[in-house]
């Protein structure tokens, strides 16, 4: 199962339904209070989470930094418009166990993503 964090609308279900399309398992969050909610519910089931760097309620940092500390490393692509992952500040969280994918991105290099992290390549 895969966690996607979008705060945009269109955004999310568009890429939701692309990716179940191709035959992956999505569970859409739109803030860092969903995201937190669904990491709860899915539990050993979260392969991995795609999450977006500015959310309403904070930054994507913070789900990364509590799926680290809840779960341990599990393959994160993080997402932004900016040009690099921001700084971690106090967490223990290695940045280079983190993919790092620049807005805007064209689906098809999500999935391929995706679907290399999962396989562990």
């Amino acid at each position: 199962m895969i966690l996607f964090v979008e705060d945009e609308d269109t955004i999310r279900e568009l890429t939701c339904r692309f990716l179940g399309l191709r035959g992956l398992e999505v569970e859409p969050a739109a803030s860092v209070a969903e995201a937190e909610a669904a990491m709860l519910r899915l539990g050993d089931s979260l392969q991995l989470a795609v999450i977006d760097h500015e959310l309403p309620d904070g930054v994507g940092w913070a789900v990364v930094e509590r799926i680290y500390a809840d779960r341990g490393p599990l393959p994160i692509i993080y997402v932004s418009g900016y040009y690099s992952l921001p700084p971690s500040g106090d967490s223990d969280l290695d940045e280079s166990a983190v993919t790092f994918m620049r807005k805007p991105y064209e689906l098809p290099e999500l999935v391929d993503a995706i679907k290399s992290l999962v396989a562990g390549e």
